[in-house]
């Protein structure tokens, strides 16, 4: 695990396979908690910001509940997973990033089925480095 100290780290750039290290760190933690993986999953590195996006991260008894009215308990639910989870998910992108994250946040969309969790970081880093991965988080073929 990366050792957070007071000074900013001096990381310069996340590569393509780092990103998807984190992409598959994060569906794997969806995976435990789970039983599911995300069907699609993104993974973005932005100035200070590592942005992941899933896509199909929801089980049946969530859809269930949706349909039933009832998403404000699934809200409830997730946000409790995110609570216990989030240590496993800062600590993720700490190691692979090389990087002390100093803000985690997460939200959950019913339909479409989207969650995003967010990690800001000690530092910026070069704007522009994009990943778009799998369920599996294995990299998508270029266009």
């Amino acid at each position: 695990m990366f050792a957070p100290d007071s000074t900013p780290s001096e990381r310069a750039d996340l590569s393509a396979a780092e990103l998807e290290r984190i992409s598959a760190r994060i569906a794997g933690v969806y995976a435990d908690g789970y039983g599911i993986s995300p069907t699609g999953m993104k993974a973005y590195a932005l100035g200070n910001v590592v942005i992941c996006v899933l896509h199909g991260s929801r089980y049946a008894i969530e859809h269930t509940l949706i349909d039933a009215g009832k998403g404000h308990a699934v809200r409830e639910m997730r946000s409790a997973f995110e609570e216990a989870v989030g240590k496993r998910f800062t600590d993720a992108v700490e190691e692979i990033a090389q990087s002390r994250v100093v803000a985690f946040m997460s939200q959950a969309h019913s339909d479409p089925d989207l969650t995003i969790e967010v990690f800001f970081l000690d530092h910026a880093m070069p704007v522009g480095k994009v990943l778009e991965t799998e369920g599996n988080a294995a990299p998508l073929a270029p266009a």
